[in-house]
């Protein structure tokens, strides 16, 4: 069966316990976007689409990784598009964070949704700006030593979680992912 399977990712969803009221409008756009739309996964709906990322936290839970994306040149974690021999969500971040980084050993903090996000990808060449739907799963390294893609990667660097919880200029999506993750330490 072609990408994963929309109902058990609208149940997915619906189980999901947001944080905030900007991760619930999330939510719902993105049920919404389920709903009005044929085409969610891959990039074949040039409206928008999901992606799938991997909140990587290192062996001691006291760092997360964060690489330096090519395409946005951003700090993000690990994420991309969902291919179309991924069963699920959970398994494309998983591959995600493991192309990404290069590391050889990720474990699955839980198999839930840990966080959902919608953001604007702005206009590159040909392709529109279009929603990227991203939905979020935790996950553990093994090791912190690495192997990163080149040709996706600049960089990448374990920033300590406790130091990201008093830097006011982050990210709202990754402060709540930051937040979050209390829960695992």
């Amino acid at each position: 069966m072609p990408y994963p399977n929309k109902q058990t990712l609208i149940q997915e969803l619906h189980k999901h316990q947001v944080l905030d009221a900007l991760e619930q409008k999330h939510q719902a756009f993105m049920l919404d976007f389920i709903a009005a739309h044929e085409i969610v996964f891959g990039k074949q709906n040039l409206e928008g689409h999901f992606t799938a990322s991997a909140w990587v936290l290192s062996p001691c839970k006291q760092k997360v990784l964060l690489l330096h994306h090519k395409k946005l040149d951003l700090w993000l974690q690990p994420g991309g598009h969902i291919e179309a021999d991924d069963s699920s969500l959970f398994e494309a971040a998983h591959r995600e964070a493991i192309e990404e980084s290069g590391l050889t050993k990720i474990e699955a903090l839980s198999n839930q949704i840990y966080d959902v996000d919608v953001h604007k990808i702005p206009k590159k060449g040909e392709v529109p700006a279009h929603w990227h739907l991203d939905v979020r799963y935790v996950f553990q390294a093994a090791s912190e030593n690495m192997n990163i893609d080149p040709e996706e990667v600049k960089g990448f660097k374990w920033v300590a979680v406790e130091e990201m919880r008093n830097d006011s200029s982050i990210d709202p999506s990754i402060g709540r992912m930051v937040a979050k993750t209390a829960q695992f330490q």
